[in-house]
């Protein structure tokens, strides 16, 4: 990205993607470790992804950038974080409330990256109160 966005640096993304490399499993226990309470930490455990799969989603993170494409969406968007996120911090929603003005934003008060499984009730909740 260029920089002017809010989200994590690219060297704290570089690092993540090294130490994937180094050691998958450790790396992956500890990035859910921090998103989700002990109780859902080991459900999520249950399949790890494959290598290659990971890799190929972080180089769509790494190349892909959405921002003016999704200025062309017309039918309903909705975009949900965490307000403890550290990897998509509120800072970005509020970036992009102005620029996406016609999409609906959520905000999980006590959620990290991943609160559809850390609060999956209320995610569900406020999917189908988007969908009605």
């Amino acid at each position: 990205m260029d920089g002017l966005w809010p989200g994590v640096a690219k060297n704290v993304f570089l690092n993540f993607y090294r130490n994937l490399s180094t050691d998958i499993n450790k790396t992956l226990y500890e990035f859910i470790a921090l998103q989700l309470n002990n109780d859902k930490f080991k459900f999520v455990l249950g399949v790890p992804p494959s290598p290659e799969g990971l890799e190929k989603g972080l180089t769509v993170l790494d190349t892909w950038d959405l921002r003016e494409g999704i200025k062309n969406l017309v039918q309903p968007t909705c975009f949900m974080f965490g307000r403890l996120d550290p990897i998509t911090p509120v800072k970005t929603m509020k970036a992009m409330q102005p620029l996406y003005p016609n999409f609906k934003y959520v905000l999980f008060n006590r959620a990290a990256h991943m609160p559809f499984l850390s609060h999956t009730e209320l995610f569900i909740e406020k999917i189908l109160e988007f969908i009605k």
